[in-house]
């Protein structure tokens, strides 16, 4: 018989033997051999050599006047175990704010597989896409995150801890002390919640905020006070090792309600009655007087009143009476307001209001305005009446777009009364049903797939107001993409006398960006679609293999390539000429910033993108290079080059004559999951090369509106690590192809 049927046979029956023995369900055969007897009891092994299988593959027996048996022995099993954990990442990773983590493990057995999970342990419902083996990089992170993988083979599966990262943050306050009413030789205990990196510290003061002349209590979020006969003052400093903060002040009122901390800015209605008496040349006469006012909290204003004067009881005229309402607290509760006032004879009178608070929010008045040669005081007695107002929201939450498994924070900002209370809820403005968030003015959602609306809800003594609805709203990155999240970075730097990079601040929105440079596959593919649809003018361009970077393309021929590809794949074409859509010709097109369709990058968003979430720093990873991290010149005139000794090109990509490019993503990719950000191959950019786009404090700069030369960035296979710095800049004419340039697409974030 065919040693290969005979082997096939013996499997079968071996399968079924192992499935009838439950003991043997995780077994598998290490071993076959073939055994031979005579009598079917005494077998012994015998070895098959080339000369026992004849021509059509059967099995030669032996040729002798003995009948003999052949089988095939099973001479050992082993077991096979399902996956055992030998270490796991710490229960806890602290990192800094838009850095990423990196989580592993070690796990002995065999054939094992990995899929690492947003979450806690044993939670599956959001798995990572890619994140298949035993270690797994976070990208940049801007609020805490939990991760938990699960190992399995043929034999089981386990699952790991859950793993937290735990973004660094100094200590803010989500719930100050709250003053408080007590009778005298009463006690009264305070406390306080703070968020952000634990441990925190705490010392108590007795005092106005910011004294530490007399410290109190024990290092605890809660201070009871001794007891006391007298109002009291008190505040708390909360630290960690990123820095501290200081709490609101919190009184101890002992008797009475009273108002003693009256602030300035919570005034909205102000109402004062006057009364006095007075003896002149006309006689002795008493009159009353009532400012009534709203300033809207405002620390200045205009009060408008109106004045009634009586003369001996009978004469009685109306005056208008005007007052410049300029007020400031000062630390011994004395406050002014100058005014000026009209008689009907148009006399002027001018003075000082001089104010002092006693407890009850009572106070006296003197005043030293004149008449005509008189100069004599008049002595004003009266109260005024402090309405806290209700809140109003001056902040907004404001509407996000997020990749799919991020977490994103709102915020809002209020004003009035305090203390302001705040609850926030998922759903529509006004659903109260799914309560969420905690008692601070900002909120961080969980770990989100699908578009989710938020809006919170102001309180105080004197009312309450809902906000506008946040809506969170969840962007489908295309997997050769990477979300690059809005927000501010240091674009430039001035490290090693770079003359044209100087350091400024830019703010630019979310966008995508291609994972890798755009290989000559996919350069191919979309130009021979392009040629069928009136892209008749795309240059062939060139790379060392399908899977290298395609170079030789002028910019001229990059722009138009983008319109291709949206087109091909249902966008919206960014770049038209007159109007229409860019397809042939050199003309300088405009670009639609809020299509969906394929672009180049703005050189703004090229180094927010590079630098990955870091800051102040040369290379997308820190502040040295070798070649181990990208494809470049080494040479031995920079220091911070580790690969300097060579002084040469890349020694695994020198090969195969120029250009020495290395297939994309042959290096491990920055914070933002990018590679090739430094080296291999210049990338075209949208700019004009300028001065223009390095403005501080501008939103999405996109460089001059005109010039001679494009923006090229991230150096190449041929230059020196100098070039590879991340804030280097190259300007080339858009009409020159080069074999050092090439390009990676970007898209606006648009849903």
């Amino acid at each position: 018989m065919k040693f290969s049927n005979l082997i096939a046979a013996v499997t079968c029956i071996l399968t079924w033997a192992l499935l009838m023995s439950t003991s043997l369900v995780a077994q598998r055969v290490s071993k076959l051999r073939l055994e031979q007897s005579t009598d079917l009891q005494n077998w012994q092994v015998v070895p098959v050599t080339p000369e026992m299988i004849d021509a059509n593959g059967e099995l030669i027996l032996a040729a002798n006047s003995t009948q003999a048996f052949y089988r095939l022995g099973i001479p050992e099993l082993q077991v096979l175990q399902i996956p055992i954990f030998t270490s796991q990442p710490t229960s806890s990773t602290a990192i800094e704010e838009e850095e990423s983590a990196t989580l592993s493990v070690n796990v002995t057995g065999e054939g094992l597989s990995y899929q690492w999970y947003y979450g806690e342990t044993g939670k599956t419902s959001q798995p990572i896409s890619g994140a298949t083996s035993s270690s797994y990089i976070t990208g940049p992170l801007m609020d805490n995150a939990i991760y938990w993988v699960r190992v399995q083979n043929a034999a089981g599966s386990k699952d790991s801890d859950t793993f937290s990262v735990i973004i660094n943050r100094p200590p803010t306050i989500t719930d100050q002390p709250t003053s408080q009413t007590i009778t005298s030789g009463s006690t009264a205990t305070m406390t306080v919640v703070a968020n952000g990196t634990a441990p925190f510290t705490y010392q108590w003061y007795r005092g106005n905020v910011g004294s530490t002349t007399n410290p109190v209590g024990t290092d605890s979020a809660a201070f009871t006070t001794p007891p006391l006969t007298a109002t009291t003052r008190y505040w708390v400093k909360v630290s960690n090792e990123l820095g501290f903060t200081s709490s609101s002040l919190c009184t101890i009122t002992v008797g009475a309600q009273t108002d003693s901390g009256f602030a300035p800015n919570e005034i909205s209605g102000l109402t004062l009655t006057m009364t006095g008496s007075q003896t002149d040349e006309w006689g002795e006469f008493s009159w009353t007087e009532t400012w009534e006012a709203e300033n809207n909290g405002l620390k200045t204003g205009t009060i408008i009143g109106y004045v009634t004067t009586l003369y001996n009881g009978s004469d009685s005229s109306t005056y208008e009476y005007e007052v410049s309402y300029d007020y400031e607290k000062s630390s011994d509760n004395v406050g002014e307001i100058s005014y000026t006032s009209r008689d009907a004879d148009n006399e002027s009178w001018q003075g000082v209001l001089i104010l002092t608070f006693d407890s009850d929010i009572g106070g006296s008045y003197q005043d030293n305005g004149t008449s005509g040669s008189e100069n004599e005081p008049y002595t004003y007695s009266g109260r005024f009446m402090l309405v806290r107002p209700p809140p109003s929201i001056t902040t907004q939450p404001t509407s996000q777009l997020i990749a799919s498994g991020s977490t994103a924070t709102i915020n809002v900002e209020a004003r009035g009364a305090a203390p302001l209370t705040y609850q926030w809820y998922e759903g529509a403005v006004g659903t109260t049903t799914t309560p969420v968030g905690t008692n601070s003015s900002s909120y961080t959602t969980p770990i989100l797939t699908e578009a989710t609306s938020y809006w919170v809800r102001v309180s105080n003594i004197s009312g309450e107001i809902a906000s506008s609805l946040g809506l969170i709203t969840i962007l489908t990155t295309p997997t050769d993409m990477a979300l690059i999240p809005a927000g501010n970075f240091t674009m430039g730097d001035s490290l090693d006398g770079s003359s044209d990079a100087s350091p400024v601040t830019v703010n630019v929105s979310a966008f995508l960006m291609g994972k890798n440079e755009v290989t000559k596959a996919l350069w191919d593919e979309v130009r021979t679609w392009g040629a069928s649809n009136g892209y008749t003018d795309l240059a062939v361009g060139v790379g060392k293999a399908a899977n290298h970077p395609v170079q030789t393309i002028s910019w001229w021929d990059v722009v138009k390539w983008c319109n291709a590809r949206s087109e091909k794949e249902g966008l919206t074409p960014v770049y038209t000429v007159s109007g229409a859509v860019m397809r042939t010709g050199t003309t300088a097109p405009v670009a639609n910033w809020n299509a969906n369709g394929y672009r180049l990058p703005t050189e703004a968003e090229w180094e927010k993108a590079a630098r990955g979430g870091l800051s102040g720093k040369r290379f997308p990873w820190g502040d040295t290079i070798s070649h181990s991290q990208a494809n470049y010149y080494a040479f031995s005139e920079y220091s911070y080059d580790l690969s300097g000794a060579v002084n040469n090109y890349h020694p695994t990509y020198a090969a195969g004559g120029y250009p020495y490019t290395a297939p994309v993503g042959s290096f491990a990719a920055n914070g933002y999951g990018l590679h090739d950000m430094a080296g291999n191959v210049f990338e075209w950019c949208w700019d004009w090369y300028g001065a223009s786009t390095y403005v501080n404090g501008v939103t999405d700069p996109r460089g001059a509106a005109s010039g001679t030369d494009r923006v090229c960035r991230g150096s190449n296979w041929y230059d020196n690590a100098s070039y590879c710095r991340v804030a280097d800049r190259r300007s080339d004419d858009p009409t020159d192809p080069f074999d050092d340039i090439g390009f990676r697409v970007a898209r606006s974030s648009v849903p």
